[in-house]
């Protein structure tokens, strides 16, 4: 880059020049932005020479500082914002009221002015607002925009329904502030998730009702080898059996999360846990593996009632009120 031949305008010859780094001021959308330059200057007479890419790497550098310090969207995520929805650059404008080649220019670099850039981020953060917007301007999209549109919004409706129900279900499990109804552990939905698509996995056809039990017996044996529950749930005594507080509303999370599908058994009598996902063993550690595999070990073959029956003997189910959580201190009598 140094030592480079271009014409001076000041010398009126082809010159030999080098890059200097020099403080410089620009101003961009009305704010006067100060970053260091980098400036061709000819040899002979120190002139400011004219560099195309120098001068457009500066306006980058001005541009971008301009966007950190003012919380602006980079021309990717206006890109993003804009393909999140499927639609064309012409199909974005139209849906924003905006000139396409407007939109063309900030998807490569230029700055939006700030009413353009509130539309935006509203579009990038606000997903009502985006169907307020198709609402007022679905008129003016052509046909494969409009229907890319629609598609888009029914996955961004079941995806806020997913994210919402998730968010329910932590909400509720973080309610529980007494540490021995949870057995000392912080609730990790990943970590259930992979429990649940282990033992639906390897015992075929897993009823809702014997998913419950191993569970509670997961998290009460390693709680009574290590002090801590595998999952971090708490579980309530109910008629069946020890259930996970909350159970329908974890279930239907996972379903949610796309982790499992329910399905009638053929008799129609229950239903059972399908696997989605593959199982992340990552998320435990070996004693939690030792303990996982010493319940399916234990219960792989024994049915519901069966195994419904024996949780009912715990202590930890005998001496809990109907309704109430059960302490994890009785994890040490487990039988």
């Amino acid at each position: 880059m140094n030592n480079k031949i271009f014409y001076c305008e000041g010398c009126k010859d082809d010159v030999s020049t080098y890059v200097e780094d020099r403080e410089e001021i620009f101003n961009v959308r009305g704010e006067d932005i100060t970053i260091n330059s980098k400036v061709r200057v000819c040899d002979n007479h120190h002139h400011d020479i004219y560099d195309e890419a120098l001068d457009s790497k500066n306006i980058e550098r001005a541009f971008e500082k301009f966007r950190w310090e003012n919380d602006y969207l980079k021309p990717m995520e206006i890109k993003e914002a804009r393909e999140k929805y499927g639609l064309s650059q012409r199909g974005f404008a139209s849906l924003l009221g905006v000139g396409s080649a407007s939109i063309a220019r900030y998807e490569t670099g230029a700055v939006p002015t700030n009413s353009h850039h509130t539309l935006l981020k509203n579009v990038r953060d606000n997903h009502e607002f985006v169907k307020d917007l198709y609402e007022n301007n679905a008129d003016k999209l052509k046909r494969l925009d409009k229907r890319r549109m629609e598609e888009r919004l029914d996955y961004e409706d079941a995806q806020s329904i997913m994210e919402e129900t998730i968010q329910l279900y932590l909400k509720k499990t973080q309610i529980e502030s007494n540490p021995i109804y949870n057995g000392y552990i912080e609730f990790n939905f990943d970590k259930l998730m992979n429990l649940i698509i282990y033992f639906s996995k390897n015992i075929g056809k897993l009823s809702k009702t014997k998913l419950m039990k191993l569970l509670f017996y997961t998290d009460f044996r390693n709680f009574k080898e290590t002090g801590l529950s595998v999952t971090g749930l708490s579980y309530k005594k109910l008629p069946f059996g020890p259930v996970p507080n909350h159970h329908f509303l974890m279930l239907d999370s996972l379903m949610e999360k796309d982790a499992i599908d329910i399905m009638p058994f053929d008799s129609y009598d229950g239903e059972y846990i399908v696997p989605l996902i593959e199982f992340d063993m990552t998320w435990f550690d070996e004693d939690e593996m030792n303990i996982i595999h010493s319940v399916v070990k234990d219960f792989k073959y024994t049915n519901a009632q069966i195994i419904s029956d024996h949780s009912h003997e715990e202590e930890g189910y005998k001496q809990t009120e109907m309704n109430d959580l059960i302490s994890y201190e009785y994890a040490e009598i487990l039988k």
